[in-house]
Formats: C-alpha cells, sequence, structure tokens
C-alpha cells in the first residue's frame, strides 16, 4: 500500500484514574481515541512511514482538537480543518471493579459529525486502500453520505475497501 486513506472521529477520551462511576470532582488523564486513527497509527508503525497513510475528519475549534491534531500529526498525515464554532467530541472512560469499562460520549453535533465527501474525494483519487468503520455514517446523515459516496468512488475507481463494522 503506498497511499491508504481513512476518514471518521476521534476524540479525546478522559480516563479515570480511579475505580468507580463518573465523578466530575475526580481525577481523569486525557488521550485521543478514534477507532480509524487507531488504524491510521498503527500502519503507520507497521509500514515504518514507507506508505503515505491521511486521516480525514474535522475538528472543534477547542482544546480537545488542538490536543488531536497535535498528537496525530506526529505519527500520521491529517486533513482535519479546525473548524470555528464547532465542538470536537469527547468521553468519559471509567473502570469499575469487576473488570466493567463504561464509556460516556458527548459527541452529538461535533464537527466531525459533518465530513463532506469532497474532503475525502481529493485523497481518494491516489489512494489504494480505503479502510470505513461502521461508526462514521452513523453519526450522522452527512456522513452517511460521504460513506456510501466514497464507497461508489472506490468501485469505480478499482481502491480496495476494508471495513470494521465495529460490532462490539
Amino acid at each position: 500500500v503506498q497511499k491508504f486513506i481513512t476518514f471518521g472521529e476521534t476524540m479525546v477520551q478522559y480516563n479515570a484514574e480511579y475505580t468507580g462511576s463518573f465523578d466530575p470532582k475526580k481525577k481523569y488523564f486525557p488521550d485521543v481515541a478514534g477507532a480509524e486513527s487507531n488504524v491510521a497509527i498503527n500502519l503507520s508503525k507497521l509500514t515504518e512511514n514507507h506508505a503515505e497513510i491521511f486521516w480525514v475528519s474535522r475538528l472543534g475549534r477547542d482544546d480537545s482538537g488542538r490536543l488531536i491534531q497535535k498528537i496525530l500529526s506526529q505519527h500520521i498525515n491529517i486533513d482535519a480543518p479546525i473548524c470555528f464554532g464547532e465542538k470536537t467530541g469527547i468521553s468519559y472512560l471509567n473502570h469499575h471493579a469487576n473488570g466493567q469499562h463504561v464509556k460516556t460520549y458527548f459527541r452529538k453535533g461535533s464537527a466531525a459529525s459533518e465530513i463532506p465527501f469532497e474532503q475525502v474525494k481529493k485523497h481518494l483519487k491516489k489512494a489504494d486502500m480505503l479502510h470505513i468503520t461502521g461508526i462514521t455514517p452513523a453519526l450522522s446523515n452527512t456522513n452517511l453520505e460521504t460513506v456510501v459516496k466514497s464507497l461508489e468512488f472506490c468501485n469505480e475507481m478499482d481502491i480496495p475497501v476494508c471495513l470494521d463494522v465495529n460490532y462490539r
């Protein structure tokens, strides 16, 4: 693979440093979390930077968006404009004594829920592979349309697609 493309939402995940239910008074540490960007970063490690790997998205003009941009750009190529007046999705991860993990998402209406096809298409034109997940089309009608158009484009151009349905 010479050029690998993926698109979708990456959020800042606040991981609890304690065991128990959500408590805003207790300590959390931030990290980035996103199925698509995780695949892109790990592929870049496997290919030892011998492939162009692009993650396409949109980020809010906030500290979370800037953190994602800073961390991901250290590993992969990103096309994720900072969008004025929009927010970046976040989540909280809590750990319970029984080993169960509970995630709470705050992503409705996030910048990444409105990824336009034209933003993805410019990267697909020279792509060897597209990776998508079942999460992205579930976020909004815009993203559903972008996924469908991307699949149609890849079909017309004989670009292989890998799909992670993200069934849990």
